[in-house]
């Protein structure tokens, strides 16, 4: 594995560790933050090849359980 591989690895490791403490903590803007900079670092791996298991998949579920129904207007609150 490069050295630029396990840093990335690194960095997708302390930004879910931070993710599930935010999300323990009730912190919506820090689990936003978190989520964001695990998207970008997921487009770098993939930009570069490198495999980071689950990381995808965790994407999808966080996406969809951001999903929030409007109503059939299109008004919002």
């Amino acid at each position: 594995m490069t050295a630029f591989a396990e840093e990335l690895r690194h960095r997708v490791e302390a930004a879910r560790r931070s993710l599930a403490e935010a999300r323990r903590d009730g912190d919506e803007y820090l689990v936003r933050v978190r989520v964001g900079e695990l998207e970008e670092l997921a487009r770098t791996a993939a930009v570069n090849g490198i495999d980071v298991p689950g990381l995808a998949g965790e994407l999808a579920a966080h996406r969809e359980a951001d999903v929030v129904d409007l109503p059939d207007d299109g008004s919002v609150g």
